[in-house]
């Protein structure tokens, strides 16, 4: 059984009742804010969180956007240089840095 809603992001997974295991690399690969962001990668989406595997390039990044749930981003490699709410981020390998839900205009 599964559940109707849709995905908020385009393209992502949505999980359903009854769906419980999700193998990252046999989900399509999405590309995450098309024109905000470089990441791409696979997306499962629920009621209130996201779990995503992306990549984004060295030497790209993100516009300002906003998300309705809060997001936690694990660096596997190199370093993520960022702003979040008016705070400098700098997260090397091995960081994990939550970012608070908010509302904006993406």
């Amino acid at each position: 059984m599964t559940d109707e809603k849709a995905p908020l992001t385009t393209g992502a997974k949505r999980a359903g009742r009854g769906e419980h295991v999700f193998d990252l690399a046999r989900i399509d690969h999405i590309h995450a804010g098309p024109d905000y962001s470089t990441s791409n990668g696979s997306d499962v989406e629920g009621d209130r969180m996201m779990v995503a595997l992306m990549r984004m390039p060295a030497n790209t990044g993100a516009d300002e956007h906003w998300h309705p749930s809060e997001q936690w981003i694990y660096v596997f490699e190199g370093t993520l240089h960022g702003d979040i709410g008016g705070v400098k981020v700098e997260a090397k390998a091995g960081s994990v840095i939550f970012v608070p839900s908010t509302k904006g205009t993406r």
